[in-house]
């Protein structure tokens, strides 16, 4: 898929550079490649947590914060709080009420203290950080991004399990529809969604088409559902496609 997001680059975008085809193939498809960092944390956090489990916090800590590249510090709590619902899925499912009220005021009660300068912030490296102690101004605007980064965090996690709780408790009381349940299928082809609209879409269709001249109003509210039903479609269509030769279900979904 990197390969691809090349070749349209080249010939939508006219990249001519390797340098920048190079930073393409490294840093698009963020996503998946920061997912498969998660998965080695968890493993080697998993066999340092049954040795000591101060250290293996410590490691997760420190992996989190190495580096900025493919927001991991942001992705790797998340990862985990998602281990733990699947772990007690029951559980939480069994109290949902009591999930939607407590996210809910937790949400609400931290977005009173958001401010749009959140939005960026310097990242706590923890290296460089180690090496800036004795210079406050260095270290001191990456204490600053720290806190920061768990606010953003703290309201991200809450705000997603207060839809997701208040989802699952309107479905459990509707009816069995077979729309509903055709539709719940789709969700075994967002790898599929995500790989093939980042050429599709963030390539193609944006090097070819502008709405610079379309109105606010117009854009979001018509054009962009629009462009969006349009794109996943299209992409659950290849999706399948490519599910029906073992070659291209392997190299391009890594089935």
């Amino acid at each position: 898929m990197g390969g691809l997001i090349i070749l349209t680059d080249i010939v939508f975008n006219h990249l001519n550079n390797w340098e920048e085809g190079f930073k393409t193939f490294v840093f698009e498809i963020w996503f998946l490649k920061c997912l498969f960092l998660c998965y080695v944390v968890l493993f080697i956090s998993k066999k340092i947590w049954n040795f000591n489990k101060l250290l293996a916090i410590l490691f997760v800590f420190i992996a989190a914060h190495a580096t900025s590249i493919y927001g991991l510090s942001c992705m790797l709590p998340c990862f985990f709080v998602g281990l733990g619902f699947a772990k007690y899925k029951y559980y939480l499912l069994n109290h949902l009420t009591a999930v939607l009220f407590f996210t809910s005021i937790t949400y609400i009660v931290l977005l009173q203290w958001w401010d749009y300068d959140y939005a960026k912030y310097t990242f706590f490296n923890f290296f460089k950080f180690l090496m800036a102690l004795n210079d406050p101004t260095v270290a001191r605007p990456m204490l600053e991004g720290l806190l920061k980064e768990f606010y953003r965090i703290c309201v991200g996690i809450s705000g997603a399990v207060m839809i997701l709780s208040f989802i699952l408790l309107i479905f459990a009381k509707l009816p069995n529809v077979k729309l509903l349940n055709r539709l719940s299928v789709l969700g075994q082809y967002t790898l599929g969604i995500y790989v093939i609209q980042t050429v599709l879409l963030e390539r193609i269709i944006k090097s070819v088409i502008t709405f610079d001249a379309s109105s606010f109003y117009y854009f979001n509210f018509l054009l962009a559902p629009a462009i969006s039903l349009a794109v996943l479609i299209c992409c659950i269509v290849l999706v399948k496609l490519f599910l029906r030769s073992k070659w291209t279900s392997f190299i391009l979904l890594g089935k």
